[in-house]
């Protein structure tokens, strides 16, 4: 279960209380006049506080947005501010020049700067970043204050954006450090254009792929039909991204197999599972007892059987303990 996001949706109001209710939301950092506001206004807003990064979605009719010198000097906010159209667009001036907002590439904002536009009805994801937290790329994102970011590095930067929002109920808390971190870093190579700070990007968004098939696969450990192909289509990640993937760790089967098996070695030691070898192997998606116990046997060294009576004897040795599925679970159990 991942984050629960802040939710403000209008529709759970009388109709002529929602204009007054959506103005009154954002009215802390600016105006919000709605310019097309019959009776049944509707707007939702989805917002997710991670740390150094906060996330929010939103959907509303068309409406005129003012930040103006006295929000600025009354809150103080010195954040970047990113937004991502999935529908409709917004107009206006920021930063001193003109902007229209694309649909493909995030437009980067600075809220120490008063900026002003007309929104059509939309759809939009909004991120925003304290300046501290990528100290070393403010120029360059300065140098794109009232622009979209229409270079390879920001369209990355906003498909990352738009995948998180979408991934956000399903991440675990210790993968959202992970996932920040890969904000960070795509928002410092969307700063460079051209620069070197993709490939820096690179490793993190792959561990954080990585830990969310790894997911997948848990989920569907039950599933002897569970392969490289079925995987690909239950992630979207086409097979040629899978093996590249888990190229280091000898494939994408070596590591549904290692997962099973790790599953295996967890209830084999639990004294509370009284189930027999046979049962728990089948819901480990291993139902084939010979092919099941010679896996087992090169990886553990030891026949099932032999395993759980060591393993609840307390008896069995360090090097046989079952292993962390990856480095987010060794730093966990470090931690515990």
């Amino acid at each position: 279960m991942g984050p629960q996001p802040l939710v403000f949706d209008t529709a759970s109001l009388p109709p002529r209380d929602r204009v007054e209710a959506w103005r009154a939301r954002h009215a802390f950092w600016m105006d919000v006049t709605p310019l097309d506001a019959p009776d049944g206004f509707g707007a939702r807003s989805e917002t997710w506080s991670l740390g150094p990064l906060v996330l929010s979605w939103n959907s509303a009719g068309a409406a005129r947005n003012v930040r103006g010198a006295q929000h600025v000097r009354r809150d103080q906010l010195d954040h970047y501010g990113l937004i991502r159209w999935r529908r409709g667009a917004m107009h206006g001036r920021a930063s001193g020049a003109d902007f229209a907002g694309q649909p493909l590439a995030p437009s980067l904002f600075g809220l120490q700067q008063p900026m002003e536009g007309d929104r059509s009805p939309a759809e939009w994801l909004m991120a925003f970043v304290p300046r501290d937290w990528v100290a070393d790329a403010t120029a360059g994102l300065d140098a794109q204050l009232g622009q979209a970011m229409d270079t390879p590095g920001g369209r990355l930067l906003g498909a990352h954006l738009d995948q998180l929002a979408r991934e956000l109920p399903h991440l675990a808390p210790a993968e959202l450090p992970l996932a920040c971190e890969a904000t960070r870093l795509l928002l410092r190579a969307a700063a460079r254009p051209g620069g070197d700070a993709a490939a820096e990007a690179a490793p993190v968004i792959e561990a954080t792929q990585r830990a969310r098939l790894r997911q997948a696969i848990r989920r569907e450990i039950g599933s002897a039909r569970l392969n490289p192909g079925r995987l690909a289509q239950l992630s979207g990640v086409s097979r040629s991204r899978l093996y590249r993937l888990f190229e280091a760790e000898g494939g994408v089967a070596k590591v549904i197999l290692a997962e099973r098996l790790r599953a295996v070695r967890r209830a084999l030691a639990d004294p509370l599972d009284r189930r027999s070898i046979a049962s728990i192997a089948e819901a480990a998606g291993m139902p084939d007892p010979s092919a099941f116990g010679r896996a087992f046997r090169r990886d553990a060294g030891l026949s099932p059987g032999a395993f759980r009576a060591a393993a609840l004897s307390g008896q069995l040795p360090a090097d046989r303990a079952p292993a962390p599925a990856d480095l987010r679970d060794a730093l966990l159990a470090l931690a515990a």
